[in-house]
């Protein structure tokens, strides 16, 4: 029998370094994490690396999303109005059905989009074609008429689909009107609506902040609405307003849809009527109205016809403002190379504030050589801020036993997803830090891992760290002692710690060999 000792030290340093290093088995990143302070409207670019030091390809994809703290913003009460101003949006339809959307749905919003003419604030696209042309990360929110449209309408709208699923994963938003059931216009992710178990059927939401489900969409209608919109008992009011449902399976287990809300239901049968959903980045909002019929025929206040901007709000405050992007977006970092991506920082027309984004880097062999499809993510903060004050944090880190500096050692910070490395002279920095408490977390080899707490407020701040260190000398090194049946022995040792930090050590008992086994 032997005793193995070892610090726990080791173990936690190793594994805070496998943790701290974002990497495919063989592709480093760097910087991980990048911060950026900016004036409105001001533009900033940051070189992100990716090395690749196997002897393979590589291939990497670049996405956005926000940080897991912020994933329930949209699902919670939120107060705004709905301020449209300097948004554009574009109209999908070249048949009139009830009528033209741009006319019934848009025009009447014109002054809260504060523009004079359609030209201005919306375009409206009326022939097939132009589902070719159109540049459709130009738009905010896309207006889709999804039924009574002409054939040649729905092919160029397939043919165009996927582009326009791209735009949507990218962040962008559409609104769809689906009409009857069986329409051959699917949203993004495949969604279609099916016939009304009902003909008459009004349909019910929940506009009170205390229930359940109210959501970001009944917030922004009660509010604009002065409280009133929905009616008496939650009713939007208007018979036959919607003509078709949408069954819940297709969206539960959908694989491109990480989140989905139903907005309104069927007041006697409970089906949906109105679903909002994620895809990628953007959003959708797909209802069972026939194209133009709300707009003409339900205009009033408390009606479904009522609440275009509400609805367009709604679409771009769920996407969020698409202040970062890479270029490339994706591509292939050949063997023993790196591939430098552009992560451009664009706040145009957001507020001033701090914002965060997580830039997801996914990485996998080439898909002709995959044996399977595994596939590596990277996950780093990217932070910005905007017209607020931001503060570099310095140091360096020496050795508290030689006052030798100290070279790579990793420095983590908690309240990102952001490390860096101290350099030859021992020195690190996080520059443009937004105002705040932080944690940092130092750790090197042969040191003890140390974590320093610190509030930036208003001026750059240094802090120095001397690392300590812990030194596990047993009194011996093994024990032999051979035990006939009912016999036993005490061995008595002894564990030094030389070092000018704390230790700890555990004793475990193991069987020579394979015979790892209680005896």
């Amino acid at each position: 029998m032997f005793f193995k000792q070892f610090t726990y030290l080791a173990a936690l340093i190793f594994a805070m370094l496998l943790f701290s290093l974002p990497a495919h088995s063989q592709v480093t990143v760097d910087p991980i994490g990048m911060t950026a302070a900016l004036e409105a409207d001001e533009e900033l670019t940051i070189e992100m690396t990716l090395t690749n030091s196997s002897n393979s390809d590589i291939e990497f994809s670049i996405k956005f999303d926000e940080p897991p703290e912020d994933e329930e913003r949209h699902r919670g009460p939120r107060r705004d109005d709905p301020d449209l101003e300097g948004m554009m949006f574009a109209i999908f339809q070249d048949g009139r059905a009830w009528d033209f959307m741009d006319e019934v749905m848009m025009d009447p919003i014109l002054d809260r989009l504060d523009h004079d003419d359609q030209g201005d604030g919306y375009h409206t696209y009326r022939n097939a074609n132009d589902w070719d042309n159109v540049e459709f990360e130009d738009y905010d929110v896309i207006v889709v008429a999804a039924c009574n449209q002409s054939g040649g309408f729905v092919q160029q709208y397939n043919e165009n689909l996927e582009r326009f699923c791209d735009y949507i994963d990218g962040g962008g938003s559409a609104y769809f009107e689906t009409g009857d059931g069986g329409t051959q216009i699917l949203s993004p992710g495949g969604i279609r609506n099916q016939g009304a178990s009902e003909a008459n059927g009004r349909m019910v939401v929940t506009y009170d902040p205390d229930e359940d489900n109210y959501s970001l969409f009944a917030d922004i209608c009660h509010e604009s609405q002065g409280g009133n919109l929905w009616g008496n008992g939650h009713v939007i009011q208007g018979s036959q307003w919607t003509h078709s449902e949408y069954a819940l399976g297709q969206f539960e287990d959908n694989d491109d849809i990480d989140w989905f809300e139903v907005i309104a239901v069927k007041q006697n049968a409970g089906t949906p009527g109105a679903i909002s959903y994620t895809y990628g980045r953007g959003c959708v909002l797909t209802q069972g109205g026939p194209t133009g019929y709300n707009w003409r025929v339900h205009p009033q206040d408390g009606r479904w016809g009522s609440i275009a901007a509400e609805i367009l709000f709604y679409l771009t405050e769920m996407t969020g403002p698409k202040w970062i992007l890479a270029e490339p977006e994706e591509g292939v970092i050949e063997a023993d190379d790196a591939a430098v991506i552009d992560i451009i920082f664009q706040p145009i027309e957001i507020e001033a504030g701090v914002y965060e984004m997580r830039i997801l880097i996914e990485l996998a062999e080439p898909e002709e050589e995959r044996d399977d499809l595994e596939q590596t993510l990277i996950e780093i903060s990217a932070v910005m801020s905007l017209e607020t004050p931001a503060f570099d944090l310095t140091g360096v880190v020496t050795d508290e036993a030689t006052d030798e500096t100290v070279e790579g050692v990793t420095i983590e910070i908690d309240r990102y997803v952001m490390t860096r490395y101290t350099d030859d002279e021992g020195a690190y920095s996080f520059e443009n830090l937004p105002a705040g408490e932080y944690e940092l977390t130092f750790t090197a080899t042969d040191y003890l891992t140390t974590t320093e707490g610190i509030e930036i407020e208003e001026d750059d701040v240094e802090l120095d760290i001397a690392l300590l260190h812990s030194e596990c000398t047993p009194s011996e090194d093994e024990f032999f002692m051979e035990l006939n049946p009912d016999m036993e022995h005490v061995f008595r040792w002894e564990v030094t710690n030389g070092g000018n930090g704390p230790l700890v050590y555990s004793v475990e008992r193991q069987l020579l060999g394979d015979a790892n086994t209680d005896p």
